[in-house]
């Protein structure tokens, strides 16, 4: 989630740099270190040297206990909430300021235009920004709802040696959800997400068929009974030239 709020922040207030930045072998190297991070930060507990893996009976749950009284799960949840959190502030404020200032800048160089345009151009950024500030705090929201309890369970009753055992269960369905979450609420505030899920869904084979060829092959099947169906004056229509390359 963090790195892709930050290639929404390069995307938009560098993009030159993004040109270069995301090619494909420095997206594969991207992904392969946040791996290598992430594994990395485990690395500790699952060797013993600082705390260790393990059931914990109270919450059902696989994870970190302490081992000769210490445990690197504070810290490690700590800073896996408080330092994304801290990245997606930072970079959507950024994000939504430099917004700002293009308006303002494209709204210096369209002073000669007509009142009429001035009022049409000013409501669309108008809309334009509430849907902005609306994507951003969604964003927010969920990643405070599906990460906040699961900080606060580990952190907070873990110290009390687990008083309430639900809000451990609770909050680590909730974090897990995030997974889902999160592309449901990109692909509704972002055009590319939707386009990539549909080129992403139509390569999906259905009975043994892509979902693509099967949509390309009903349109073709329903361009050609528009051609040859006749029109109200019983005449042939041929006019339908192009029809083929459109799909359902």
């Amino acid at each position: 989630m963090v790195c892709i709020t930050i290639n929404r922040y390069i995307l938009i207030a560098c993009h030159n740099i993004y040109i270069q930045l995301y090619r494909r072998k420095w997206i594969i190297c991207q992904l392969a270190f946040v791996w290598i991070v992430s594994f990395l930060l485990l690395l500790p507990p699952l060797l013993g040297i600082w705390g260790e893996m393990g059931l914990d009976e109270k919450t059902f749950s696989c994870t970190i206990l302490k081992k000769n009284g210490k445990s690197i799960k504070k810290a490690l949840f700590l800073t896996g909430f408080l330092l994304p959190c801290f990245v997606i502030i930072t970079s959507y404020t950024c994000i939504y300021v430099k917004v700002i200032q293009q308006r303002k800048l494209i709204k210096s160089h369209r002073e000669f235009t007509g009142p009429v345009k001035d009022h049409t151009n000013a409501v669309k950024k108008g809309q334009e920004d509430n849907r902005l500030t609306l994507m951003m705090m969604t964003i927010f929201i969920c990643f405070l709802v599906c990460f906040l309890p699961l900080m606060l369970a580990n952190v907070v009753d873990d110290e009390r040696n687990t008083t309430h055992p639900w809000l451990h269960i609770v909050a680590s369905v909730m974090a897990w959800a995030s997974s889902v979450i999160n592309p449901i609420v990109y692909a509704a505030s972002n055009r590319n997400y939707r386009i990539a899920y549909m080129k992403f869904l139509g390569s999906i084979k259905f009975w043994e068929k892509p979902i693509s060829t099967l949509a390309s092959r009903n349109s073709k099947e329903f361009c050609h009974t528009v051609r040859s169906s006749p029109p109200n004056n019983g005449t042939t229509h041929h006019d339908f030239k192009g029809c083929e390359n459109h799909s359902l």
